[in-house]
C-alpha cells in the first residue's frame, strides 16, 4: 500500500512532522506512509483528523499491516499527538499500527473532537480508545485523553509560532512535563497503586478533560 520512496527522495533533517488527514479518504490515507518514509528521522508526529463528509474506504488494521515497517515509526518516533479524534475505525487502525510498531515511543496524547460536532459523546469516544481490540499498548502508554472545546478543525497555525527558533517543537499542541504524583488521576485515566507514578501532564488553554 502507498507510494514507493527511493533513498534519493528522503529528507533526513526533518524531526518534527505535522499532518492533517481525512482518514476516510483513500488519497489522503495512502499519503501518510509516503510522508513517513520521506522523512525517516521524524521523532515527533502531530496528526489532526480532518472532517470527512463522505467515507471512501475501509482502512482497517489490515491496510496498515500491508504498509509494512517504516523506519521513522519503528526506530525514531518518540512523540505522537492525535487531535480531532472522532472514534472511527480508520483512526483506531492507524493508532494501533503506530503503537504496535513504534519501539522507542515515550509520549502520547489524544484529543477528541468537540462533541458538538459529532454524534458520539465524549465518554463514547474515550471508550473507543480504552476498549481497543489490543489494549496492551493503551495500558503501556497510559494515554491522556482530552476533549476539544474549540471550533471544528481547530484554530490555524500561526507563522509567528512556527518561526520560534527557541522552541524545539513549535508544532506540538501540548508540552509534556515529567512530574511525580502519588494519587489517582482519574481525569487522565491513570490507575496508580502504591508506588509513585511518573506521568505525562499536559496543559492547554483550548482543552478540557472528558
Amino acid at each position: 500500500a502507498g507510494i514507493k520512496i527511493s533513498p534519493s527522495m528522503m529528507i533526513t533533517t526533518v524531526k518534527v512532522l505535522s499532518l492533517r488527514v481525512r482518514f476516510g479518504v483513500y488519497d489522503d490515507v495512502k499519503m501518510v506512509p509516503a510522508f513517513l518514509r520521506f522523512f525517516p528521522n521524524v521523532e515527533a508526529l502531530h496528526m489532526t483528523s480532518e472532517k470527512c463528509d463522505h467515507l471512501a474506504g475501509n482502512f482497517d488494521l489490515q491496510f496498515w499491516e500491508e504498509v509494512g515497517p517504516i523506519v521513522s515509526v519503528v526506530l525514531r518516533l518518540k512523540v505522537i499527538t492525535f487531535r480531532e479524534y472522532h472514534g472511527r475505525q480508520d483512526e483506531i487502525a492507524f493508532l494501533q499500527y503506530i503503537f504496535q510498531n513504534a519501539r522507542v515511543l515515550k509520549d502520547v496524547m489524544i484529543q477528541i473532537i468537540n462533541p458538538r460536532f459529532t454524534s458520539l459523546s465524549a465518554d463514547e469516544m474515550t471508550r473507543t480508545i480504552n476498549n481497543m481490540p489490543d489494549e496492551k499498548w493503551v495500558r503501556k502508554f497510559q494515554i491522556p485523553v482530552f476533549r476539544s472545546i474549540g471550533p471544528e478543525g481547530l484554530s490555524p497555525w500561526t507563522f509567528q509560532r512556527g518561526a520560534d527558533l527557541s522552541d524545539g517543537d513549535p508544532i506540538a499542541p501540548v508540552k509534556f512535563i515529567t512530574m511525580r504524583v502519588s494519587v489517582v488521576l482519574q481525569y487522565l485515566h491513570f490507575y496508580v497503586r502504591r508506588t509513585v507514578l511518573y506521568c505525562q501532564y499536559v496543559l492547554s488553554e483550548d482543552w478540557a478533560f472528558p
